[in-house]
């Protein structure tokens, strides 16, 4: 349990953000195709990334950790699996057993990367994980020669692989759940001679597409985007670069700009790209459409906070900060609407109800559309609570802003922000110095 003392005053702080996690797991799978060793500098280091090292370690790659870096030091390509060894999981014989966790990136990035590995190799992942959906990718897979099989219920991991390559061609997924299941697939397209990814119905989380098309070019790899309906990843392709540095993560960014804004407090926040790709960069605009001053400068942001007044904003492309805006809202008078919602159940946590049940807690209203996709607040004075995160870490950091105004408040399991910000709460507690 973790206990937030109020603010006695307005803070004027500067803030150095961590590594991107989209970018830094994403750099991880991307230097385990590339021949040669890697670098990469600036990586965030959480929960979610060492889950990514140790699947990649699994298989053979080899990476050495630095006080500021990785070093990648071989690729999938220059692995000999001409001699390897047998394990046990759950009375089966295999070769490679992954776990991804509780991080749905690194599942969904290994599970293709998985397809290419000789042997017989075991996707699992940690007890809260299991339940959720894996299904899209696992047919999408299959349609261009995975051998994969669910060992326990449909749809769900852990699953065993059995394929060792795949065949260039055709694939078909539904849009509607994960980008991830699209990542996965494009980011190894180069090693097996190509696909065509083609999208059923609409595609959810845009920005995180965006992402994984833009760190696959600075890598070397073209990825032609034709209107988020398919993606071509051609055949003759490969990857190519010696360093690539990681820039800093906006999702972790929002908090501190949300304090700011919250508390009419400047804050300065370092090592974040003007320029960036990263969808969650939509909060600085919430910000300032609710009435903050944000200034961009090229590697920096300001916020400072003003009365803050209710907004109507579409967050599909930035689907992991509604916690964040939403608990904003429960302190501005008048009705908060975010639309853009409908995946928020498919994430570490249901978020959605996440979000419903901890302000119930505190005294605010909330109500969603019929189809789950939009969400009012009814915003006013928030009384304090003990808050439950869900094992989620997004619920957790972003209820904690509410602290700074609030006596009493309270975070039940503090920890799970490891996933992401495995420093949160030092560099929260800083703003008080």
């Amino acid at each position: 349990m973790y206990q937030i003392t109020p603010l006695s005053k307005p803070f004027n702080s500067t803030v150095f953000i961590p590594g991107c996690l989209s970018y830094t797991t994403r750099s991880l799978i991307l230097a385990a195709m590339t021949k040669g060793e890697v670098k990469i500098s600036n990586p965030l280091k959480s929960d979610d990334v060492y889950s990514m090292l140790e699947c990649l370690k699994e298989i053979g790659i080899l990476i050495q950790e630095f006080e500021d870096y990785f070093l990648v030091k071989n690729s999938l390509q220059e692995l000999d699996f001409s001699n390897i060894s047998t394990k046990d999981f759950e009375g089966k014989k295999v070769n490679f057993i992954c776990n991804g966790g509780l991080s749905g990136r690194t599942a969904r990035s290994i599970l293709p990367l998985l397809c290419l590995v000789p042997g017989l190799k075991i996707l699992t992942a940690d007890k809260e994980f299991l339940k959720r959906p894996i299904a899209g990718q696992v047919e999408g897979l299959r349609q261009i020669g995975a051998e994969i099989e669910y060992l326990k219920e449909d749809g769900k991991l852990p699953l065993l692989i059995k394929s060792s390559n795949l065949n260039s061609g055709k694939c078909q997924i539904p849009g509607n759940v994960s980008s991830q299941y699209f990542a996965g697939i494009m980011m190894i397209a180069p090693l097996f001679g190509g696909v065509e990814l083609e999208v059923v119905g609409s595609q959810v989380s845009k920005s995180y597409i965006d992402i994984t098309i833009d760190i696959m070019k600075t890598f070397g790899v073209e990825v032609e985007n034709q209107n988020y309906q398919k993606y071509i990843v051609k055949s003759d392709l490969k990857y190519k670069i010696e360093e690539y540095k990681v820039e800093g993560d906006y999702s972790s960014a929002s908090y501190f700009a949300a304090m700011a804004a919250l508390t009419e407090s400047r804050i300065e926040l370092k090592n974040l790209n003007q320029n960036s790709k990263q969808g969650d960069k939509l909060v600085l605009e919430i910000l300032a459409k609710m009435g903050a001053a944000v200034e961009f400068k090229p590697n920096s942001i300001i916020v400072q906070g003003r009365e803050l007044k209710p907004v109507k904003v579409d967050m599909e492309n930035a689907i992991d900060q509604p916690p964040v805006v939403a608990v904003l809202a429960a302190f501005i008078n008048g009705i908060t609407e975010i639309d853009g919602i409908g995946i928020l159940k498919y994430k570490e946590s249901d978020r959605l109800l996440a979000i419903q049940n901890e302000l119930l807690k505190m005294g605010i209203k909330t109500k969603t559309s019929q189809d789950k996709n939009s969400l009012k607040i009814f915003g006013g004075s928030p009384v304090a609570a003990e808050i439950e995160t869900y094992g989620d870490h997004r619920i957790a950091m972003a209820f904690a802003i509410s602290g700074l105004k609030i006596p009493n408040m309270k975070i039940k399991n503090p920890e799970v922000v490891k996933k992401s910000f495995p420093n949160f709460w030092e560099v929260f507690e800083s703003l008080r110095a």
